[in-house]
């Protein structure tokens, strides 16, 4: 028998739950559904109601949103609202897309009635309506396809579950495959993957000036900070977004930063937090692709005149480098051994004369100086406090290597990748000097003999990285972030590598990385786990207290799932 009420004006006095469809089938699905749904005194108090509830439905969004116009004391709001993708503004009527009527009332339900959970019901993927689930936090897309249910019930109850305790086990994510004349994107959900065709980009012939223009820029020059870095920012981001973003999935992307609170002092809460994040990824097996990967997808904006509006302040995000090759070995599971992660902290003070290599042509540059770094044992001292504060659960106490009076040259790199190798190592914190050369070429430097500088190349920090299976790899040095840098590390097997495009300052770095561990750390146990969040925070976070240094744009987080 058919439990849902078309009711055409009841005055409810019980618990409710509004389904808005135009077809029969929802009903007799939804029937079967939560007839089979166990309740029991460890059910939580609000899914019991909701199991419980009165079903009453409405046939097309206009006469949902009637409903809702209607709410009082006597005539309460629905406990959930469930949405049939494909129903209409009208009864009897048919809309000019799939997901057009179900789009518009979820827009409609985030001003009208925005605390009311919603799960949509959909039995095909519809971009449209894809994207108005992922911008929002209490909505939930549930896939009817028979053959994406396994075990449709049992995901239902756990939909449901997800949707009324605010807690996601799988992150809402938007991936940009970044091609170099068009992009595609991916969207995944809780309960399923949708990937668009191919789109081409509208303005494309501007990614070539984009890639020169921020191949060259530096907020720098001489040591001195240029004074209009943040202007010359504000145009490439404005610039990116309308390439990459703004015609496709941009006014999403656009209204969902509109309704996000300001950055807080304080990391945000699960309610705070936007209900998706970001990945711009690159294919990093060809040439012509990387070259895409000088371009700040950080800094992309949707608003020109606003400083406000980078995504790397307001939504978790990371980049991806896809490769057909990685390394591959069996994970530490340090959580399974009853302990905290363990950290290695190369303290590489060099200074002194260096010369590099360029890998294209094998000629060295010109001979450079390098000064000694005033505060390198405040990044030290941080992940000190952060174990001994923790009493050693969040972080084990860092074992350095390098110094004062330590090996040097050689023989500190061979020390390192023996440490790495027999220490079993999570994170690899690097602290030091590091460049990046005009044809990419990326080199850390430790400390060498008679004060002289001794370089390490991306490539041998890949196999640092697969010698020792470090899962997190962070350099705390000016110009790390390079292309290079991002393959030899993910290639090695790191799960993720963050970096800095531009120079550095120190004050900056520490408030940077005391946020970003925070974060990190806290969840390191979830399965939804990834850098994202805490390179987000950690953006807010130095952007809050240095906002006129250009730290927080520096920073590049990548990451492999």
């Amino acid at each position: 028998m058919n439990q849902i009420v078309q009711a055409l004006d009841p005055v409810p006095r019980f618990d409710r739950i509004l389904v808005v469809t135009n077809r029969d089938v929802v009903p007799d699905l939804l029937d079967l559904f939560f007839a089979v749904l166990p309740v029991t005194d460890e059910t939580p108090a609000l899914l019991q109601k909701i199991f419980r509830a009165q079903r009453q439905r409405r046939s097309s969004t206009n006469a949902a949103e009637e409903d809702l116009k209607g709410v009082s004391e006597a005539r309460p709001a629905p406990l959930l609202i469930i949405v049939d993708g494909t129903v209409n503004f009208e009864a009897g009527t048919t809309d000019s897309g799939l997901g057009v009527a179900a789009s518009h009332f979820l827009n409609w339900l985030e001003t009208a009635a925005p605390m009311i959970p919603v799960m949509v019901l959909s039995s095909t993927m519809i971009e449209k309506l894809e994207l108005a689930v992922l911008s929002r936090r209490n909505v939930v897309l549930f896939s009817t396809r028979p053959d994406l249910a396994h075990d449709a019930s049992s995901e239902f109850r756990d939909a449901l579950e997800n949707l009324v305790s605010g807690k996601r086990r799988v992150k809402r994510r938007i991936t940009i495959d970044v091609g170099q004349d068009s992009a595609t994107y991916r969207f995944k959900t809780e309960y399923g993957e949708f990937c668009t065709d191919a789109k081409p980009y509208i303005n494309k012939q501007h990614i070539p000036f984009l890639i020169q223009s921020v191949g060259a820029f530096n907020p720098y020059r001489g040591g001195d900070l240029q004074p209009d870095w943040k202007s010359t920012l504000n145009l490439i981001g404005y610039q990116l977004f309308d390439v990459l973003i703004n015609d496709s999935i941009g006014p999403h992307i656009a209204a969902m930063l509109k309704t996000m609170p300001p950055p807080a002092a304080k990391p945000m809460t699960d309610m705070q937090q936007v209900a998706v994040e970001l990945r711009f990824e690159i294919n990093g097996d060809h040439p012509d692709d990387t070259k895409l990967f000088v371009l700040p997808f950080e800094l992309a904006s949707p608003n020109l005149d606003s400083a406000e509006t980078f995504l790397c302040t307001l939504v978790p995000m990371a980049r991806r480098v896809r490769l057909a090759q990685i390394y591959r070995r069996e994970p530490h599971k340090f959580y399974l051994q009853g302990r905290a992660p363990r950290v290695l902290f190369v303290r590489a003070n060099a200074q002194g004369n260096v010369k590099f290599v360029y890998d294209t042509t094998g000629e060295r540059t010109e001979e450079q100086y390098l000064a000694p770094l005033k505060n390198i044992d405040d990044e030290l001292d941080l992940l000190k406090h952060i174990a001994k504060g923790s009493k050693y659960k969040l972080l084990k106490r860092p074992i350095v290597v390098g110094g004062p009076n330590a090996r040097t040259g050689l023989e500190l790199a061979k020390a390192i990748r023996h440490l790495l190798e027999t220490g079993r190592f999570e994170i690899l914190h690097f602290s030091g000097h590091s460049t990046r050369l005009e044809d990419g070429s990326t080199y850390l430097v430790l400390p060498g003999e008679n004060k002289t500088a001794y370089t390490i190349s991306a490539t041998e920090l890949g196999k640092w990285v697969q010698a020792g299976g470090c899962e997190l790899v962070v350099l705390s040095s000016c110009r790390g972030a390079s292309v290079q840098t991002a393959i030899q590390t993910i290639r090695g097997g790191a799960k993720a590598v963050l970096g800095f495009r531009w120079d550095v300052d120190a004050a900056g770095c520490k408030r940077f990385f005391d946020r970003f561990y925070e974060v990190y750390l806290r969840d390191i146990h979830s399965e939804s786990h990834s850098i994202g969040e805490a390179y987000r925070d950690a953006c807010q976070n130095a952007k809050a207290a240095f906002s006129g240094m250009p730290l927080w744009a520096s920073a590049v987080a990548v990451e492999n799932e």
